[in-house]
């Protein structure tokens, strides 16, 4: 098949779709010869076939930590700029799975 990897990381759910189309369209197996792996958990890839593994943003938590950075430099607190970090979730489905 001339591919030399054996996983895919995209930066999307979108990207992910596109790839496994283009493994698919080269006769490889999603995921018995590569695996994919997407992000965002689009509701797409959770119907998706194979269904989509995908790192979930957790957008609530994700929004109310923007929130609060932005208002307490909006109040000019005189704090300097500061990054957070929102963690994701990893959800295993099919695309990712290894097969036994």
């Amino acid at each position: 098949s001339g591919v030399t990897f054996d996983a895919l990381l995209c930066a999307s759910d979108e990207d992910a779709m596109h790839c496994i189309r283009w493994l698919r369209g080269r006769q490889l197996r999603v995921p018995e010869d590569v695996a994919v792996v997407g992000a965002n958990d689009t509701l797409m890839g959770r119907v998706w076939d194979p269904p989509l593994a995908s790192g979930a943003r957790h957008n609530q938590q994700l929004a109310a930590t923007i929130e609060a950075i932005l208002f307490k430099r909006l109040r000019g607190d005189g704090s300097p700029p500061r990054q957070a970090v929102v963690d994701m979730e990893f959800i295993c489905r099919s695309s990712a799975a290894s097969i036994e």
